[in-house]
């Protein structure tokens, strides 16, 4: 870059250094990765500013930036005039002014000054609080300043990754739409003409209906089945009437032995007899009503016999016969035409590999790291100076309001500067000094301050509107157009295509396809590969195979008479008429009567009777009965079986007497007929029919092949490429800037700067103030003003209640002083009374006694008892009052707050510092209540709900490390109750090699459905399974949802297994983590919410088998969605709270600090008097 000295202004200055600093990395990043592969960037930033022509648009820049220009103003307006400010003041104060004249000549206090300090008390006690509020909120937003900048560089290697992820997801869009999709057409083309006269044989049967003949033959393929099922029909109906004929002749055999037992001695027996009676052991179903199936048997074997099957199947074969003439006939025109279609595929791999080396497979990461060490050097080495300097800054404030509220402090609480015992430690005039000090402090400092934030100010102002808002919004103003006038130019041959940046992130902003963005008309026309068939001569091709096609010159003969006349003679077969249904009903037919099983029990229960009773000769022939009995049970159970599967053959013979839901003799009849037809149609219009057959057949190849290249190219134009990602990194990482770190800035400038205009007031405060405090307290109980002599009389008596016993000395000498100061005005006091009138005083206007002035040895020897001017004589007062008690003082009764007198109060050293010690508690507690209070407590509840709809996914994020396992082998496959199943996710996929390619940096992130599912990690997607299979893992990340872990202190289990280790498992073992996901919702004071999930997971890990053995082992995370939902939201603690929290901290601290310095006081005093032995 070249700067030119006579053309170099401000204007320029400006948009030079926020074009370059801001994208400036952009555009090197542009830089960096363009070179590699042709590609350049335009950057003559000069150039482009000196066609803007800057100097034009002041106006401009004024109408948007009036508001900034004039802040700008006003802080540069302080830098200058406040130590201007504070030159005046200093010299005012040297010539007696501004407040001084109170520490010279000793100004008295006037009527009103009580109001005038409680008023300037609490306006500057405001000031002092906002002070406080300035300062905490530069410390405030200072720290949120390096928390945004510290998320600056994630945010940009983000924006990064993001731009690599996009590129290298277009590069697999584009594979896949142009490698991937015509291989499938290819192969698919391929298989046609494989199958060509398969195809053909189809297509003949369609066009002459002759679709009649492959029924005919399937029909014609039953027949001999339905001879095979009567067959076993009526072999099963015999066996079954034999076995009943055997059962009938062993029951009846049964009975007779059974009358024998009515012999028996016993009574069980006749018991038996009675339950079991003789008729239970008849046959009641002989099956004979079962028809004979020997004719209709012999009927279907007479015809299969004749070759009815071969003679209805001549059509089929007729037909097959064409197909293999066909095929034979087009396999010399095949391999042309492959060749053809290879050549066009070819041609797309050509394509592909020219777009994705000219605008995909481009490489970010170089000169970005570069860029984004130098933001991370930024942020380590440079911003702590700036967070240094804003902390002092803050620092240097919060001394000055601590130097005011110790003034403020000390002139509410110390004594006042008495007129007659002087001033005391710890009394209002060191107050008045804390507020001269603050004074010159608040005039000096502001110098630094207001610079530092005039400096921020000006930074801040100018990035939040020229940066954030350009770069956001891309407004029509100038600097836009300055970002517009960079261009990434493009390259191809002898074409270049130029892309502006503004149009390129406008593109981005809705969703556009790479076409749109980079107006790829300009460098090739991808409608010329439409145009691939027609230049390989795929017609061409095509016209000479399907001439090959030809039906056979002869007559086809689809049907003979033969076949018409044995399919008409199975019509009249009796199967037709035979009841089936009396078949289907055979199994629940009742063959005996009785219950032969409970029979056999109950005979066998009978005989174990029988010998517990001794009756072994009977018992013996029970058994023998309930053997006989047994064998008997078995025969009906064999029978029954039979009946059961003559049933089964009853269905089957149904199923075959129907053909498509039709009675299969009518169906034979119709199909003969049809059959007939399409012979006839085929025979007449032959060449017609072929004709029909090659047209078709030509115009299904061309509509595959010109149909699949026309969808790629619209794709390619359309779709492909939509760098919506690359807008939501854009826009992430320019949040991040400006949300995260311009706005807290902001607050950083406007906090300095609102606490530099507070000085003003402040100031103003202060030096009235300091005037106020350090004027001389009047006792109002004496009527002498300030040019009388003011003189205790009893100022030796022990018994008198002053707080100033052990200061005797000092008073003597404050009497001597004052005594000396009165001498002159005494006679001037006298020569005033004695010009206007007896007993009159000038100076007060006020009655005085008539006695002439005393003189000073009067006043030092007590002449009277008293002072020269003062008489105990007075009649209106009783001999045993003297003068009022020095504590009395009237007022109304109704005050509960009753006031002492300063001159009855002492201060001491130990008060001071425990009144030091307060304030600073207080501040301290102050300042931790109030960042209480404006920090928001994150308050959670549970209650059951879905949050979102139902159709929303649930986005997932995993980052694992593989440290066995190469990555060649690694993928993700998904599952849910859904019916989701993918084998080999690549969506949104990185695998990184680690541990010298021996391992794998898994990581993904993909949306799962609000179902019960499962995601796992495994080699189920590779082409070859690895040798050696080993899972065992270091999980960095599983997150559900967006990230909350981080949000102002949100605590919970979003990432419970981070970081989680399994290595030391077995390398056969699959690991399982079963989660439960529950989803939380935060909420925040403004009414922005982020849904989240946190889980739980249990860790299981096994070796799986199956039936084929053992299984290959995976990483599985089987997860299930919890319907209770945890919502946080932040509660920000009422405003009356904080009054009442701060009044709390005000009066018991002072409260307890009183009774402190009570208790250190009384203990000094009784300590003193136990020294002086006056305790008792």
């Amino acid at each position: 870059m070249r700067f030119s000295a006579t053309r170099f202004t401000a204007g320029r200055f400006i948009a030079t250094l926020w074009i370059v600093v801001v994208v400036g990395g952009g555009s090197s990043l542009g830089v960096g990765s363009a070179e590699a592969k042709g590609e350049k960037v335009s950057v003559d930033w000069l150039e482009a500013l000196d066609e803007l022509n800057i100097k034009e648009t002041y106006p401009e820049l004024l109408r948007f930036y009036w508001a900034p220009l004039i802040c700008l103003g006003v802080g540069l307006a302080l830098v200058i005039l406040l130590p201007f400010s504070c030159l005046v003041f200093f010299l005012c104060r040297a010539c007696g002014k501004c407040g001084k004249r109170a520490y010279d000549i000793e100004e008295f206090e006037e009527k009103g000054d009580a109001c005038k300090r409680g008023f300037l008390n609490l306006l500057l006690l405001v000031v002092i609080v906002f002070l406080a509020f300035g300062a905490v909120v530069v410390l405030v937003n200072a720290q949120f300043v390096k928390e945004g900048c510290d998320e600056l560089p994630p945010k940009m290697r983000d924006f990064v990754d993001g731009i690599n992820t996009y590129m290298n997801r277009s590069a697999r869009e584009a594979r896949v739409l142009m490698i991937d999709n015509y291989k499938d057409v290819q192969d698919r083309l391929f298989s046609d003409l494989d199958r060509t006269g398969l195809i053909v044989r189809d297509y003949i049967v369609n066009v002459s209906g002759a679709y009649a003949v492959d029924e005919l033959a399937e029909i014609a393929d039953v027949i001999p089945k339905i001879g095979t099922e009567l067959e076993n029909l009526q072999r099963m109906q015999r066996d079954a009437q034999t076995k009943l004929r055997v059962l009938s002749t062993g029951l009846k055999e049964l009975q007779r032995t059974m009358e024998d037992l009515r012999r028996c001695p016993e009574k069980i027996c006749d018991s038996l007899l009675a339950q079991y009676p003789l008729e239970d052991l008849l046959v009641t179903d002989d099956l004979l009503d079962l028809p004979d199936l020997t004719g209709i048997i012999g009927s279907v074997e007479e015809l299969v016999d004749e070759g009815i099957v071969r003679h209805a199947s001549v059509g089929r074969a007729l037909l097959n016969s064409v197909n293999k003439t066909v095929q034979d006939r087009v396999e010399s025109v095949i391999p042309s035409i492959k060749e053809k279609l290879k050549e066009i595929g070819d041609s797309i791999d050509r394509w592909y590999a020219h777009l994705r080396s000219s605008l995909v497979d481009v490489d970010f990461s170089s000169t970005a790291d570069r860029i984004i060490e130098q933001t991370e050097y930024v942020v380590d080495k440079v911003l702590p100076l700036g967070v240094y300097v804003t902390i002092g800054m803050a620092g240097v404030v919060m001394l000055i309001t601590c130097i005011l509220l110790m003034g403020l402090i000390f002139g509410l609480f110390g004594t006042p500067v008495h007129h007659y015992y002087g001033e005391a430690h710890c009394s209002r005039r060191t107050g008045a000094h804390c507020y001269i000090f603050a004074v010159y402090a608040m005039m000096l400092v502001p110098m630094v301050v207001m610079l530092v934030a005039t400096i921020f100010f000006a930074f801040g102002a100018v990035s939040s509107r020229m940066v954030c808002t350009t770069l956001t919004e891309f407004p029509d103003n100038s600097i836009t157009e300055a970002l517009n006038q960079i261009t990434i130019a493009k390259t191809v041959g002898s074409r270049t295509v130029e892309v502006h940046l503004v149009d390129l992130m406008k593109h981005c902003h809705r969703n556009q396809s790479m076409n749109d963005v980079f107006n790829w008309g300009g460098l090739w026309n991808m409608d010329n590969l439409t145009s691939l068939p027609v230049k390989n001569q795929v017609d061409k091709n095509i016209l000479d195979f399907i001439s090959k096609i030809e039906l056979p010159r002869q007559p086809l003969r689809l049907i003979n008479e033969t076949a018409k006349s044995q399919l008409a003679r199975f019509t009249e077969v009796q199967i037709f008429a035979l009841n089936i249904e009396l078949y289907r009903s055979l199994p629940s037919r009742n063959l005996v009567e009785g219950d032969l099983k409970r029979i056999e029990t109950a005979v066998n229960d009978t005989a174990e009777s029988l010998g517990k009773s001794g009756h072994h000769e009977w018992e013996g022939k029970m058994y023998n009965l309930a053997f006989r009995l047994e064998a008997q049970e078995r025969l009906l159970s064999e029978t029954q079986r039979l009946l059961s599967l003559m049933a089964t053959i009853g269905d089957q013979l149904i199923t075959y007497l129907e053909y498509k839901n039709t009675p299969l003799q009518l169906a034979v009849e119709t199909r003969v007929e049809l059959v007939a037809q399409s012979q006839d149609r085929l025979n007449a219009r032959k060449p017609e029919i072929t004709n029909m057959v090659r047209q078709r057949f030509s115009e299904d190849l061309k509509q595959v092949l010109n149909e699949t290249i026309s969808e790629m190219v619209r794709a390619l134009k359309s779709d492909f490429g939509r760098c919506g990602p690359v807008s939501k990194a854009y826009n992430t990482t320019v949040d991040t800037f400006c949300d995260n770190v311009m706005l807290p800035f902001s607050g950083v400038w406007a906090g300095l700067g609102w606490s530099v205009l507070l000085f003003i007031p402040a100031i103003i405060f202060a030096i009235l103030l300091s005037a106020l405090y350090a004027r001389i307290k009047q006792d109002p109980r004496m009527g002498y003003t300030e040019s009388e002599y003011f003189y205790d009389a009893y100022s030796d008596r022990d018994n008198l209640p002053l707080a100033h016993v052990d200061k005797k000395d000092s008073r003597a000498a404050a009497a001597a002083s004052y005594a000396q100061r009165l001498n002159a005005s005494s006679s001037n006091q006298h020569q005033a009374s004695t010009s206007n009138g007896p007993g009159y005083s000038a100076v007060a206007g006020s009655r005085l006694s008539s006695a002439p002035p005393a003189t000073n040895d009067e006043w030092l020897d007590f002449p009277n008892g008293g002072p020269p001017q003062y008489s105990s004589n007075d009649p209106r007062l009783g001999p045993e009052y003297d003068r009022p008690p020095p504590y009395y003082y009237p007022g109304p009764k109704f005050d509960i707050y009753r006031k002492v007198p300063k001159d009855l109060t002492q201060p001491t050293l130990t008060g001071a510092v425990i009144s030091i010690c307060c304030c600073l508690f207080m501040a301290v507690l102050f300042i931790s209540e109030f960042m209480s209070f404006i920090s928001p407590e994150i308050v959670s509840e549970l209650f059951v709900d879905n949050p979102g709809s139902a159709e929303d996914r649930i986005p997932v994020r995993i980052n694992i490390s593989l440290p066995r396992l190469p990555c060649q082998y690694v993928g993700l496959d998904i599952q849910d109750e859904m019916g989701r199943h993918e084998v080999g996710f690549v969506e949104n996929t990185a695998k990184v090699p680690i541990e010298n390619n021996a391992g794998c940096l898994f990581s993904s992130t993909f949306h799962i459905n609000k179902v019960p599912g499962n995601f796992h990690v495994s080699t189920h997607s590779a082409n070859v399974q690895p040798d050696d299979i080993d899972f065992a893992h270091t999980i960095h990340e599983v997150r559900f949802g967006e990230s909350l872990d981080k949000t102002r202190g949100v605590l919970g289990a979003f990432n419970p297994m981070s970081n989680l280790a399994k290595l030391d498992a077995n390398a056969l073992e699959s690991h399982n983590y079963v989660l439960k996901v529950v989803p939380t919702v935060f909420e925040t004071s403004r009414g922005e919410s982020s849904l989240s999930y946190q889980y739980s997971y249990a860790y299981r890990s096994f070796v799986n088998f199956g039936h084929g053995g053992r299984v290959i082992p995976a990483l599985w995370f089987r997860y299930d969605l919890n319907p209770i939902t945890v919502k946080y939201h932040e509660k920000r603690p009422p405003f009356y709270s904080f009054l009442t929290t701060v009044c709390a901290i005000v009066g018991g601290t002072f409260t307890v600090a009183g009774i402190i310095d009570s208790c250190i006081f009384t203990a000094s005093e009784v300590l003193k008097k136990f020294e002086i032995g006056k305790l008792s």
